[in-house]
């Protein structure tokens, strides 16, 4: 079964705010498992608009400030590689924000340890995150975006 975007198909410009968006993915990110056949597609898909950069909110048109899963792709994409129809629906419908955006109130150290607990973090040398435990590079990319938002709470006292 094909799903398509209701009427009025036109481009829109990138998603500047995280959320779940109609899209056509035309161009696969560097690296992509069977990218060059997953891409291009003509069909409208729901995929997901998430933060990349914690400070995401100062340039949400920097490249890549946000990025986008697609459902069955393990591999993050950047928006410039989409065809972008409407907003659906924010990422938290109602329940609170995204985890890089719970930085801003400590939140995000809590969230990090419980990612630990429930997948096997390993770490390079230098600090960054090398595995989840978990075949998903998106949530290697969340896991160290947690990472950076718990080491940002831990030079600044004023966040638990």
């Amino acid at each position: 079964m094909q799903m398509s975007i209701p009427a009025g198909e036109r481009a829109r410009k990138i998603p500047l705010k995280p959320g779940y968006y109609w899209a056509k993915w035309r161009t696969a990110a560097d690296g992509t498992v069977d990218g060059d056949e997953l891409t291009p597609s003509d069909n409208w898909e729901i995929v997901q608009v998430v933060e990349n950069d914690p400070d995401w909110e100062i340039h949400p048109a920097e490249e890549k400030a946000l990025f986008v899963f697609v459902c069955g792709v393990g591999e993050a994409q950047w928006r410039d590689g989409f065809v972008w129809g409407d907003f659906i629906a924010p990422l938290d419908n109602g329940r609170g924000t995204s985890p890089t955006a719970q930085a801003v109130d400590g939140n995000a150290v809590k969230a990090l340890r419980e990612v630990r607990a429930q997948f096997d973090v390993e770490y390079h040398a230098d600090g960054r995150v090398a595995s989840v435990g978990h075949a998903s590079d998106g949530l290697r990319k969340i896991v160290s975006a947690l990472d950076a938002a718990l080491s940002k709470a831990k030079a600044n006292p004023g966040i638990k």
